[in-house]
């Protein structure tokens, strides 16, 4: 048996990842910023572009998809010149898809 990821506060990861799904999927941006600042926080930050990406397309309606994807860029840019930066994209990115009208027809 694999020993469960964690956090950096000792939240199982993929608990993590269901409540910031959950958050985004009911409209609560403060909730989702939180699970997402703990994924970025805890050094999962490409898992949680991952996710978010997942996120819009299975989740959003429109094509919100276009605008996560540029602000991954954007932190891309970032953190290359400085890692661990640029979450400001990332809270960006959760409060759109927070926002978002929702549709799961895709998934």
């Amino acid at each position: 048996m694999r020993p469960e990821i964690r956090t950096i506060r000792g939240y199982a990861l993929l608990e993590v990842s269901s409540a910031l799904q959950k958050a985004i999927r009911r409209g609560n941006a403060k909730l989702a910023g939180y699970w997402a600042m703990e994924l970025f926080e805890s050094g999962y930050a490409p898992y949680l572009w991952r996710r978010l990406l997942t996120i819009s397309a299975e989740d959003c309606w429109g094509v919100i998809t276009h605008e996560i994807e540029a602000l991954y860029r954007a932190w891309t840019i970032i953190h290359k010149q400085k890692a661990g930066k640029g979450r400001i994209f990332a809270a960006k990115a959760v409060i759109l898809l927070s926002m978002a009208k929702k549709c799961r027809d895709a998934d």
